[in-house]
């Protein structure tokens, strides 16, 4: 089934490297205000040796989709500095945004090592993990991050979903909570606590929590989705029907939806009238 407002981290998540990782303290032009790439290159051609140049032109490589030209420069910084952690960081989300989760895990787990207390690394280690479908391993290692800063809503909006996939619904809510506490219109916090709330069947409170994450019409939707789970065929095919007649012509995932949900609820009264 397909629920609707899946949201992806990376763009996030590089966000706030970008904004999380200021390596060098020198007053120059750079820490005065973003670069482009190609002044970036020019000043790092002028400076071979100053890393911290470097390091920035790898981080706007990889805002702009090129990881691989991010991962080039980043391991010359770390053959220089290898305990440059917000570099070794980088360089992880860099196989992480290639969906290569193994070396992912690899280097965020590395830079754990080296200093335990990261609380952007635990992120970034646990969205892997999660990614490779090994939801008990992310929340090990975001609880930890979540005790140290359990401010930050991205974070408990991760923490939360990891609990979600397990199933232990109370611990999704208790973090999801307190992420919609701290931004109530953030939208995957609220399509994350919608899905937790209709896990524990507290249908009404789901709804008007997805209409939160998104429009009316992905909000039965994603009920819809919950009822067919449950085996409430029915009641499913009447929320993705009110989902497509709120959205007829876009919503492809209620249609599909409702096919499916049609489909079982026939079989299901044919096997009744037998």
């Amino acid at each position: 089934m397909q629920v609707a407002g899946r949201l992806g981290f990376y763009l996030l998540l590089m966000t706030l490297l970008v904004l999380g990782s200021q390596c060098s303290r020198k007053k120059d032009t750079m820490q005065a205000q973003p670069l482009k790439m190609k002044d970036s290159i020019r000043l790092q051609e002028e400076n071979p040796k100053r890393h911290d140049i470097r390091y920035k032109v790898a981080v706007i490589f990889l805002l702009s989709g090129q990881p691989q030209g991010a991962r080039k420069e980043l391991n010359t910084v770390l053959a220089a500095k290898p305990d440059m952690l917000e570099a070794r960081e980088a360089l992880g989300l860099t196989y992480l945004e290639e969906k290569h989760y193994p070396e992912a895990i690899r280097v965020f787990k590395e830079v754990l090592r080296r200093d335990g207390s990261r609380v952007k690394t635990r992120h970034l280690l646990g969205i892997a993990y999660l990614a490779t479908d090994n939801p008990q391993e992310a929340t090990r290692v975001m609880e930890k991050a979540a005790a140290v800063n359990d401010k930050n809503v991205a974070l408990l909006a991760t923490l939360g979903q990891a609990y979600l996939k397990v199933k232990d619904y109370n611990k999704a809510l208790l973090y999801l909570k307190k992420g919609q506490s701290l931004d109530p219109d953030d939208k995957k916090i609220n399509l994350q606590l919608g899905m937790t709330l209709a896990g524990m069947k507290r249908y009404s409170e789901a709804f008007d929590t997805f209409l939160k994450a998104g429009d009316e019409a992905q909000a039965y939707n994603n009920i819809g989705v919950h009822y067919y789970l449950e085996g409430r065929y029915e009641d499913a095919a009447k929320c993705f029907q009110k989902a497509l007649d709120l959205r007829p012509t876009f919503y492809k995932e209620a249609k599909v939806n409702l096919q499916r949900a049609l489909e079982k609820l026939q079989k299901q009264t044919s096997k009744d009238a037998i």
